[in-house]
């Protein structure tokens, strides 16, 4: 193949040389016959004879020359398309087959190729072979693509953009080997980003909420040491108060307990038939204590049997216990908490049951 394109490629330059040395030779042999006329039929000296031909042939000569120029180019094309589709086509087809936003970019940085997903992410809008730095906003990607172009690094560039307030993307940068061309590949990290950011609020507010009970058990423990330690009738109140605490802080604990086996086993279904009408009496049974203590009627409102669903036990219990308790939590004494639940077909007529329940439906999400 390589032998072919060299042999095309020596014809297509032989064939535009002859067709220079043709055209040269037609302009200035009708040039000079233009100036013989003009010396036959009008009093025109030597002189002036001379000079217009020098003139004719430096500006023919010119011509010749500057010409030259396009020869590689055409040349290149022929070959190309006589091979096969245009490297472009290529890098096009292949960047069409990609599921990331990419585009290839040119030794003058222009986007010479692209994708659907770079076109919307880029807008476009069918533009050819634009500069990239009249779509591309981000000045610290523009010095990567101009540092890859310029210098052709062995290894891709890796460079994160913000192109929002909350959006984030990863912009990969890589030579194209053989050319001065350069591939950019653009990855959505806005996802793995406010994941973090969210661990590490949680993580705060948790570390915040273990200082509050911690602080007060130590305080009641020195006071109990120290100036309360002959006064045995105030222990029973500083010992309600850090049995308190510490089940606050056993609850702070759990939480942290459930997000993290909830990290560690996101990825696996669960498998295990449960009764949800048995978990749900279950739950409420638990809390019935609690409720009586805040003044609080619990009611169940099942809306008839509901079939086994496909779920863990102990996760749909905490799921219930917290809504039923925050609930209670935001309720005054002498109010009631009514919980119902049934099946629909979907979760569009489930939401729509859900929300038309009661009178003040339009508070609740």
């Amino acid at each position: 193949m390589s032998d072919r394109l060299v042999s095309e490629r020596a014809r297509t330059i032989r064939a535009a040389m002859t067709r220079r040395a043709r055209d040269f030779s037609v302009l200035v042999g009708g040039f000079a016959g233009l100036l013989l006329l003009l010396m036959l039929t009008t009093p025109l000296g030597w002189i002036e004879a001379i000079t217009a031909m020098i003139v004719i042939v430096t500006g023919s000569a010119a011509y010749y020359v500057g010409s030259a120029t396009s020869v590689p180019a055409n040349s290149a094309t022929v070959t190309a398309d006589a091979a096969g589709p245009r490297p472009t086509q290529r890098a096009g087809d292949f960047l069409k087959a990609l599921p990331l936003p990419a585009f290839e970019v040119d030794a003058d940085e222009r986007i010479v190729a692209f994708n659907g997903s770079a076109d919307t992410l880029l807008r476009l809008d069918g533009r050819t072979t634009p500069r990239a730095g009249t779509v591309i906003r981000s000045a610290t990607l523009l010095a990567v693509i101009e540092r890859a172009v310029r210098e052709t690094p062995d290894a891709p560039i890796e460079v994160e953009v913000e192109s929002g307030p909350d959006e984030t993307w990863r912009a990969s940068v890589c030579p194209i080997p053989g050319s001065r061309h350069v591939l950019v590949m653009l990855e959505d990290v806005t996802p793995v980003k406010r994941a973090a950011r969210a661990r590490a609020d949680f993580l705060a507010n948790a570390s915040h909420e273990l200082r509050t009970p911690l602080t007060a058990l130590s305080g009641f423990i020195e006071t109990m040491r120290g100036p309360a330690k002959d006064d045995k009738a105030s222990w029973d109140r500083f010992l309600d108060i850090m049995a308190g605490e510490s089940e606050r802080m056993s609850r702070l604990i759990a939480d942290l307990l459930s997000l993290s086996r909830i990290e560690s086993s996101e990825h696996v279904s669960p498998r295990d038939r449960e009764d949800l009408s048995a978990i749900i009496a279950g739950a409420l049974d638990a809390l019935q204590p609690l409720a009586a203590e805040r003044g609080v009627t619990l009611r169940l409102l099942p809306e008839g049997p509901i079939p086994h669903v496909i779920a863990h036990h102990d996760e749909m219990i905490q799921v219930v216990e917290n809504l039923v308790s925050n609930a209670l939590k935001y309720s005054k004494p002498g109010q009631q908490v009514s919980l119902l639940y049934g099946a629909a077909p979907s979760m569009t007529e489930a939401r729509r049951r859900a929300a038309q329940a009661w009178a003040s439906a339009e508070r609740m999400t």
